[in-house]
């Protein structure tokens, strides 16, 4: 993640000594491309000098309780309500950023609906990617 220095992150103000005369089309200043520039090349030697790849991935992933609950529900058709209602979580969007999306990003479960997300007739299944999961989970989480 690039430091942005003296120059604001959002709205690309100049602050501290920068003159505009230093400040380019992209808002940041000469000296500070130069430092990303020095940067990336540092970290381009970097990787190449990563010569260890990890040859173990983590074949089954940590799943808490709540996530099986949710994959478990999702075997069958079920509304949002009714997942979160098994995982036992009050707070909707809290379910939904932290749960359901995260679900839906991994391909574990999918909308019956895609075209329509925000459909109130909107359900959620287990995918075969999910039931793979799932499998592999059962015996561990309890």
């Amino acid at each position: 993640m690039p430091e942005f220095g003296p120059v604001g992150e959002v709205t690309g103000e100049v602050t501290g000594d920068a003159t505009p005369k230093q400040v380019t089309e992209s808002g940041l200043s000469r000296a500070h491309e130069a430092h990303d520039g020095a940067h990336d090349e540092a970290q381009v030697a970097h990787d190449k000098a990563q010569v260890t790849p990890q040859v173990t991935p983590q074949v089954t992933p940590q799943v808490t309780p709540q996530v099986q609950a949710v994959l478990r529900e999702s075997e069958k058709v079920t509304s949002a309500a009714q997942l979160q209602k098994a995982v036992g979580l009050k707070d909707r969007v809290h379910f939904l950023k932290n749960y359901l999306e995260p679900l839906l990003q991994a391909e574990w479960i999918e909308r019956t609906i895609p075209d329509s997300p925000r459909s109130p007739k909107q359900k959620y299944r287990l995918t075969e990617k999910g039931r793979k999961v799932l499998k592999r989970i059962e015996g561990t989480i309890e």
